[in-house]
């Protein structure tokens, strides 16, 4: 998705930072009438590891965890799916 379209469209919509984790945005749903990101959880991972040079698959796992995941920045909070869990 376009970040620009999305800010004109939707400003309220959560966009997560830096720009290089827009490759992991799905699409767009809507939360009883507040819309949110959706992000692959797999996409972030791997877009963190370009994004970090040397950073293995474990260092952006933790780091996904810890920092987006984990947090709640409002009603508007971007959602995660997750296709694949367990070892």
């Amino acid at each position: 998705m376009d970040r620009e379209y999305l800010k004109d469209v939707h400003p309220e919509v959560i966009m997560l930072e830096p720009e290089g984790l827009d490759v992991a945005i799905l699409g767009l749903i809507d939360d009883d009438d507040k819309p949110r990101l959706l992000y692959s959880m797999k996409g972030l991972i791997a877009a963190l590891q370009t994004i970090n040079e040397g950073w293995g698959y474990e260092e952006a796992l933790e780091w996904y965890d810890f920092n987006i995941r984990s947090a709640y920045v409002g009603p508007n909070t971007p959602v995660y799916l997750e296709l694949e869990w367990g070892d």
